[in-house]
């Protein structure tokens, strides 16, 4: 692939009349190729970022090491009003496929740019998904983002934003090559609203909500049933040891869900803060008739549709999380802010240096109040014998789900805090280091209370 990008590139040089420059210092390309008199452009790069960390915990051991986060090449060609952008992953000698998109500004001025996108590229109900890895100000997004957000999707949007407000709105697909075992594709509807009640070079301040409604129809068939689940979860924000073990559930029967969130950004000169609060709701659906009719005969089984459901609960789900995040210029020469997409600028100036901080906070239970969890045989129990009758059978610690299971989700909680200095080299080149402290409540895992985490990030984007 990179034959045939060095071989686009010199075709360019030959037959047009071009002049070659760097990219400019929000976007680093090793090669940009203008055609004034054509209204063409033509840019190639990549990206290549290693990680260093190590782990201390209280009992469950994380992997300390290095690795390789992230191994990219992109390209982008513009023509007038036109725009086509690529983006392939290469980390882990596997071929993936990033951004693919092509965009057309329908109207540019004074008063807004209008324009309709379509491709597989990230849907816009997440301030923290739509800042780019080259625009992070962290290791790794935050546990909420990481968490409850779907990321790239195959659809089609359409954006207005100007110097005063940002509208950006979509239709999506839920698999971008329609490849389930099972079912019919589904479908997401996303969007994302600013007001930006400030917005000066040197003064920016915005407000937004977004939102997001996805219908899941894929699944798989098992003994002619129909199944459909959903798996979400964050890691502790690091990206030598991504498992997210301490933060993970898995919902069956999960057909549909709804992001709700609300953020806000400050940004000055020499700092910034902003935050964002995400609220999940997991939807369920299950086909009960099929089911009964499966288990008949069995032991133990239900004979109506409502004795089944009795027996075998389900519920819909909610889950939450919140980030705030802050930093502080010491050298460079200040903070941007992007109009386009509504998020703060990459740290991309010569010797630049700023220190900033974060307090995440994520939580994947739902817990039925009243509820008890007996560690040994790691499950939640709806009701508990009273005294009286644990006496009668001599054990004080019985318990028992039937016939009527629980339905908590324990998905576990944390807090996360972190310290972080950054250097940046110039605008290709940028070193990352960061002391984090989590605290992790896990029903599995409830030796652990506190991981300490020190991790460097270098990463090249040329």
């Amino acid at each position: 692939m990179n034959r045939y990008i060095f071989l686009t590139a010199i075709a360019v040089i030959c037959f047009a009349n071009v002049t070659l420059a760097q990219g400019d210092n929000s976007d680093p390309a090793l090669l940009t190729v203008k055609s004034e008199e054509n209204k063409l452009e033509f840019t190639a790069g990549g990206r290549l970022t290693a990680d260093v960390a190590g782990y201390r915990s209280d009992f469950t051991a994380l992997k300390s090491g290095a690795a390789i986060s992230d191994a990219r090449i992109r390209a982008s060609f513009k023509y007038g009003k036109l725009y086509l952008y690529s983006d392939f992953d290469f980390t882990g000698g596997k071929f993936s496929q990033k951004d693919l998109y092509l965009r057309y500004n329908l109207a540019e001025g004074d008063g807004g740019t209008h324009s309709l996108k379509a491709g597989f590229y990230a849907d816009p109900a997440s301030m923290g998904y739509n800042t780019s890895r080259y625009q992070y100000h962290f290791i790794s997004r935050a546990a909420p983002t990481q968490a409850f957000v779907t990321g790239r999707q195959l659809g089609a949007t359409y954006k207005f934003y100007n110097k005063y407000t940002l509208l950006d709105q979509g239709v999506f697909a839920e698999n971008k090559y329609n490849n389930q075992a099972a079912g019919y594709q589904g479908f997401t509807l996303a969007g994302r609203w600013l007001f930006k009640a400030l917005n000066a070079d040197d003064l920016t301040l915005h407000v937004g909500a977004a939102a997001r409604y996805a219908k899941m129809n894929t699944g798989w068939v098992e003994n002619n049933i129909f199944h459909q689940s959903q798996s979400f979860g964050s890691s502790l924000e690091t990206s030598v040891d991504a498992s997210d073990q301490f933060l993970h559930v898995d919902l069956p029967w999960a057909s549909s869900n709804v992001n709700v969130s609300g953020e806000l950004m400050f940004c000055a000169d020499k700092f910034f803060a902003r935050g964002e609060y995400i609220w999940k709701y997991v939807g369920k659906t299950r086909p009960d008739d099929e089911l009964l009719e499966a288990q008949l005969g069995s032991a133990g089984s239900a004979g109506t549709v409502e004795a089944y459901r009795t027996l075998h609960p389900i519920r819909n789900n909610s889950f939450s999380g919140a980030y705030v995040e802050l930093g502080y210029l010491l050298l460079g020469n200040r903070y941007s802010y992007s109009d386009e997409m509504g998020v703060l600028n990459g740290m991309n100036d010569n010797n630049a240096l700023e220190l900033v901080a974060r307090y995440s906070y994520v939580n994947l239970n739902d817990v039925n109040k009243g509820e008890y969890f007996l560690r040994s045989s790691k499950k939640f129990y709806p009701c508990e014998i009273t005294y009286d009758a644990a006496q009668a059978t001599g054990n004080n610690e019985y318990y028992f789900d039937y016939p009527i299971p629980s339905t908590s989700v324990p998905g576990g909680k944390a807090h996360l805090v972190t310290l972080g200095l950054n250097y940046t080299f110039n605008k290709y080149v940028k070193l990352m280091a960061e002391y984090k402290r989590s605290f992790v409540e896990h029903y599995y895992y409830d030796l652990d209370r506190n991981i300490h985490a020190a991790q460097l990030k270098m990463m090249f984007s040329f």
